[in-house]
């Protein structure tokens, strides 16, 4: 009897437990951008597309990383994301760049080194 109420309980939970791609806010398929950090300085990076602001994270001087920009961004298909790229630190310069996108891809950003 209690094995029959935990394979219940079990199968019950399963049903219940999500993938991932399922999740609550999921909004189609995405896209990655794959960003190099070539300067000196720690930069914040954020795209922006269809009037939404979307921070992508830090990345370290000298480090490369790929993000996975949401699918929200993407709702009419390809579109033109503006990357802004804010220096960590005092001087808070700020670097942008606009690429043009489409769902599935993998784009590439070099944050150059501006010293």
């Amino acid at each position: 009897m209690l094995r029959v109420l935990l394979l219940t309980t079990f199968v019950a939970l399963a049903g219940c437990a999500s993938t991932g791609t399922e999740a609550a806010g999921d909004d189609g398929p995405t896209a990655s951008v794959e960003v190099q950090n070539r300067n000196w300085i720690a930069m914040e990076i954020f795209a922006t597309a269809q009037g939404q602001r979307v921070r992508l994270g830090r990345l370290s001087a000298g480090r490369e990383r790929t993000y996975t920009l949401p699918g929200r961004l993407f709702a009419a298909g390809p579109t033109a994301v503006a990357f802004e790229m804010e220096a960590d630190g005092s001087e808070r310069e700020v670097l942008r760049e606009t690429i043009s996108v489409a769902p599935g891809e993998t784009v590439i950003l070099v944050i150059p080194n501006t010293r």
